[in-house]
């Protein structure tokens, strides 16, 4: 079987209407980041067709990272989990979720499924826009005692300030996907202001 590639995922997200354009009426993510674009990768997993190509395609990025087989996978919440469970029973490897923040209650722990801290984590996030979230995960598990050594996402807007921020921590994370790959499948690339432009790490035409 074909490798599910970055350009086959661009093209599907905007055939599948997964990634959606509204130049005169931008969205409101939940950065509080005003753009023309919405990427709404929640609605693939009811799409069968489409989850069973992006998980095929997330495989081979857990595939090419070293020793794989010896870490856990651990989604970030929310958005991430779904992906992280699917890719854990296809590949065979240790689940777990590690949560916004510590719990308040019980053991007071910010990682769900039982995972030793002896194994090393790769992190499954869905999205990565300004990289909040799969720092903040980073962060929790280190305070609680884990490596995390690698993650993955379906889909990076390739923001200047999420480069850095992984940067920081030394974490790679590869995608499946990025918004420059995508800008170039469309018939007509997305206009941006300059200053929207500016949130970007390199060029995106």
């Amino acid at each position: 079987m074909p490798i599910y590639t970055s350009k086959d995922y661009a093209k599907d997200l905007v055939k599948e209407n997964i990634f959606v354009i509204n130049e005169t009426q931008p969205f409101q993510w939940t950065s509080g980041l005003m753009m023309p674009f919405y990427c709404d990768q929640r609605a693939i997993l009811s799409n069968i067709h489409l989850r069973d190509k992006v998980l095929q395609g997330l495989t081979h990025l857990v595939k090419k990272i070293p020793h794989y087989q010896d870490c856990a996978l651990v989604g970030v919440v929310s958005a991430g989990v779904p992906w992280a469970s699917m890719l854990a029973t296809q590949l065979q490897l240790p689940l777990g979720y590690v949560r916004s923040q510590k719990k308040e209650h019980g053991k007071k722990n910010a990682l769900e499924g039982g995972i030793p801290q002896s194994i090393p984590i790769i992190l499954v996030e869905d999205l990565i826009s300004t990289a909040k979230s799969i720092v903040q995960a980073y962060h929790l598990l280190k305070d609680e005692n884990f490596t995390v050594t690698h993650g993955i996402s379906l889909f990076s807007y390739g923001f200047k300030s999420s480069a850095d921020a992984l940067k920081n921590i030394n974490l790679s994370v590869e995608s499946l996907s990025t918004f420059r790959e995508l800008n170039q499948e469309l018939d007509r690339p997305i206009q941006l202001s300059l200053e929207q432009q500016l949130l970007f790490s390199s060029s995106i035409l």
